[in-house]
């Protein structure tokens, strides 16, 4: 009885890793490693890769948000950044309201440095005042839950260089904001 709980217990344990996890789905756009979604803080020095693995957007320790290209395991360049480097950010997060922002601390006060609306595709959307008090959730958090409505943005690491929010349905959504690197691959 022992040895076969025990030759259970092995292949089970051996079979587990195999086995296909279901695909969660946020507002139809599915878990891939280059989409983040809304209420996300973006956690200092990890990578966000597009999903060729050609392309990977870091929060950097210095503040500056960058878009790298890798041409081989260790040979990578930027292609595009905030310029935000020594500004005193303390958290990167792509908001609810379809907002990338970089916030910085000036005398004790937490303040918008940079953010995506400046230069909005959508002439609605950059007629809204964007910056906004830093959420209530602290830095370098997960993304948070929330109730997905049909227009809600993602932000995306595309496969061309090109990082890109976008807000509608997955995968036709409509372009709101865009780093313009895109690469003739």
């Amino acid at each position: 009885m022992k040895k076969s709980l025990l030759f259970l217990f092995v292949f089970v344990m051996l079979c587990l890793p195999t086995m296909a996890q279901p695909k969660i789905r946020y507002n139809g756009v599915p878990d891939k490693l280059s989409i983040i979604k809304t209420n996300t803080s973006l956690v200092r020095n990890q990578r966000y890769y597009s999903d060729n693995k050609r392309y990977a957007l870091v929060f950097q320790k210095d503040g500056n948000l960058v878009l790298y290209k890798f041409s081989a395991p260790e040979k990578y360049s930027p292609i595009w950044n905030t310029s935000t480097q020594g500004n005193f950010i303390v958290s990167c997060i792509f908001q609810a309201d379809g907002n990338l922002v970089l916030y910085g601390k000036l005398k004790n006060e937490q303040k918008a440095m940079w953010n995506s609306r400046k230069n909005s595709k959508s002439k609605e959307d950059a007629a809204k005042s964007w910056v906004s008090s830093l959420p209530p959730y602290g830095i370098d958090s997960v993304t948070r839950g929330s109730t997905a409505q049909a227009d809600d943005p993602w932000l995306q690491v595309q496969d061309d260089g090109n990082l890109v929010i976008y807000r509608g349905e997955y995968p036709n959504g409509s372009v709101i904001w865009a780093s313009e690197t895109f690469e003739k691959n």
